[in-house]
C-alpha cells in the first residue's frame, strides 16, 4: 500500500494533518512539522480505520531521521527539493 492509498498530499494544504519540508537543505528536506506553510508537503489522513494522523506523523519523523529523503532530493549543491509525488508512493506496510 502506498501512502496515497490513505491520504492526501500536496501542497499549500492548510488542512492537512501535518506538512513536509519540501525546499531546502539535504538534512532539512522531508523534515515534520505541525506548521501550516504554504511551501510544504501537507499530509491528510483520509482512511483513518487504517492508519491514525498521530501514528503516520511519527512515521515520518523516523523517515526523515534515517534519511528517506536523501536519495529522492533533486536540486544543485546547498539548495534541494523533494516532490509531492515521491511522497505519494512512500509504501506503508501494514498487518
Amino acid at each position: 500500500m502506498r501512502l496515497k492509498d490513505v491520504a492526501q498530499v500536496r501542497t499549500n494544504f492548510m488542512g492537512a494533518d501535518f506538512w513536509l519540508v519540501r525546499r531546502g537543505g539535504l538534512e532539512s528536506i522531508g523534515e515534520t512539522s505541525r506548521t501550516f506553510s504554504p511551501y510544504h508537503i501537507g499530509v491528510r489522513v483520509e482512511e483513518t480505520r487504517l492508519i491514525l494522523p498521530d501514528y503516520l506523523y511519527y512515521v515520518f519523523v523516523h523517515l526523515h531521521q534515517v534519511g528517506q529523503w536523501k536519495p529522492l532530493a533533486t536540486g544543485t549543491l546547498s539548495l534541494v527539493h523533494i516532490r509531492t509525488e515521491d511522497v505519494k508512493n512512500i509504501a506503508l506496510l501494514m498487518n
